[in-house]
């Protein structure tokens, strides 16, 4: 099956059995950025294609060691949850509700639970039905600093195994670094592309 195909198909599952993180992996130049450009386009001209595709992607983050705000974990969650309060009204509001509470804007060991995981789940209160998957595309994590990459994956995968964000869906792409491989090593495989 075409990888691009293969995407479309697990970003669009709704079923509690598809996987929340699907990992594109691959050495430099084997064209992780161009499939998750390509997804991102896709899923962000659904209108335009087709009303059951509407409002697929939530968010998109294009990390690069070329720009300071592109190569910083602290920048990777606010970013998400700017452009997901921009597709989904009911989050918005709870977001608006948890940013007069905290200060976690930089701080990356708070921004999870402030700034995506507590307003997402307040957000599901509000209107359930506008629930549904979204989509998530951060490229290129192993070009974040300091391992910021593996620690913001790490994060990610232990908020999903506590049973938060259920209706969002994470597309992340990296180069096979050791410390984001072994993070993957569990993922069944329908949740990884070696390029």
């Amino acid at each position: 099956m075409d990888i691009l195909e293969r995407i479309y198909q697990w970003a669009l599952n709704p079923s509690s059995d598809s996987p929340h993180v699907f990992w594109l992996t691959g050495q430099a130049g084997s064209a992780k950025s161009t499939i998750a450009y390509t997804v991102t386009d896709y899923f962000d001209d659904a209108e335009e294609v087709s009303s059951d595709l509407k409002y697929i992607l939530g968010a998109n983050f294009f990390c690069s060691r070329q720009f300071r705000e592109t190569r910083r974990r602290k920048y990777i969650i606010p970013t998400i949850a700017y452009q997901l309060a921009r597709r989904s009204g009911s989050y918005a509001r709870a977001l608006l509700d948890w940013a007069d509470k905290s200060d976690s804007v930089d701080v990356p060991a708070k921004q999870m639970k402030d700034l995506l995981v507590g307003p997402w789940q307040e957000s599901a209160g509000e209107s359930p039905r506008e629930l549904r998957p979204y989509l998530i595309v951060v490229d290129a994590l192993d070009e974040i600093e300091d391992s910021g990459g593996s620690a913001f994956l790490e994060e990610l995968l232990k908020t999903f195994s506590q049973g938060h964000l259920r209706g969002l869906k994470f597309l992340v792409t990296s180069r096979p670094d050791p410390d984001l491989a072994a993070l993957c090593s569990s993922f069944n495989a329908n949740a990884v592309c070696l390029l």
